[in-house]
């Protein structure tokens, strides 16, 4: 006899089945939650590793303008900085200094996950004795003695210039499509202020002191000229530096050049600089030229500035075929009443 088959109970295979699917499902769950999370805590860190690399860098000019720009000697810097910026925190060390160079360590810090990211980095700089900020400029604009409004206005010129350019105001620049402007063009600074002339250093420093209106024409000026009332100037050769209390004037000729010592500009003039060339003139002023109201220059062929022009209340430059202005170096640190500062450079930087 044969024995019939029982019924086979399926619904607790299916149960078991169900179970077992679930337990693998939350398995994988877990699984891809941890490696989830792994992910975010690497993406996080990655993130946050860049945020304290970048308080590293921001310590530095920080501790630049709070304990290095105004600072005529670096061998006793050792002062420490500590700053909380931006949801982290940067400390800037000097590690080494002389009078002019110094090595700083700067480290950032952010808290992720209950400890600190750090990034560190070392960063070295070389400076230039103090003297006036305005003749780092190409040109600088507004302020001094009469609260200039430094206003600078360019039509229908072709060239170049190479440096920055910092006004009071703003900058107005029409038909002159051959203009390169290699530098920052900074308007409406409200911090712009031109230093003021120190009569008492050139009436003690000029070899030749001239009462009235003088002109010189085609002729070799060799030393320092002070002229109390209009000075003008035609065709001529200076070999060191013409100041005025009123305007100086400088007109036509072939060949014009001027060429300070070291330390002195071209042209200092209490009221304008004016050049007015004609279409076969040549220009040179082989340093910076400062005229406490305005600057004018006007109709020439060529025209080489290698130096900072500083003006208070406006620069006016027009229909010039070619002007080449120089941010040449020429500091200036002595001659004029203001606020010094150093001029800094950087010796690049390393990731510690």
């Amino acid at each position: 006899m044969y024995e019939r088959n029982q019924p086979v109970n399926r619904a607790g295979f299916a149960i078991i089945a169900a179970i077992l699917i679930l337990i693998i499902l939350s398995a994988l769950g877990i699984f891809a939650g941890a490696m989830l999370s792994t992910d975010i805590h690497s993406v996080t860190d990655s993130v946050r590793a860049d945020e304290a690399f970048y308080l590293a860098e921001a310590g530095i000019p920080f501790y630049i303008a709070n304990q290095l720009k105004h600072d005529s000697d670096w061998s006793d810097n050792t002062a420490e900085i500590t700053k909380n910026f931006g949801g982290g925190q940067f400390s800037v060390t000097p590690l080494s200094s002389t009078s002019n160079s110094i090595t700083l360590q700067s480290s950032g810090s952010i808290p992720v996950f209950g400890a600190d990211i750090k990034r560190v980095i070392k960063y070295t700089m070389q400076a230039t004795g103090p003297q006036y900020e305005p003749f780092f400029y190409a040109l600088y604009g507004g302020g001094g003695p009469q609260l200039g409004k430094g206003e600078l206005i360019i039509s229908s010129i072709g060239g170049d210039i190479d440096g920055d350019i910092y006004l009071k105001d703003n900058a107005t620049i029409v038909s002159s499509p051959g203009l390169n402007l290699n530098g920052v063009l900074s308007e409406y600074e409200a911090s712009a202020d031109i230093p003021a002339i120190d009569w008492s250093y050139w009436l003690a420093t000029a070899d030749y002191i001239y009462t009235g209106k003088k002109y010189f024409s085609k002729t070799t000026l060799n030393g320092i000229y002070l002229v109390e009332g209009d000075v003008v100037l035609d065709e001529v050769t200076v070999n060191g530096t013409v100041i005025s209390t009123n305007d100086i004037i400088c007109q036509g000729g072939e060949n014009f050049v001027v060429t300070p010592e070291a330390g002195h500009p071209g042209f200092i003039a209490e009221g304008d600089i004016q050049i007015i060339a004609g279409n076969q003139a040549h220009f040179t002023i082989n340093g910076p030229i400062y005229g406490q109201d305005n600057i004018i220059i006007s109709s020439g062929t060529n025209l080489t500035i290698n130096g900072s022009m500083v003006f208070g209340a406006r620069c006016t430059i027009t229909s010039i075929s070619s002007i080449d202005i120089n941010l040449s170096e020429h500091p200036i640190a002595v001659g004029f009443i203001g606020e010094k500062m150093r001029r800094i450079t950087s010796g690049g930087f390393d990731e510690l």
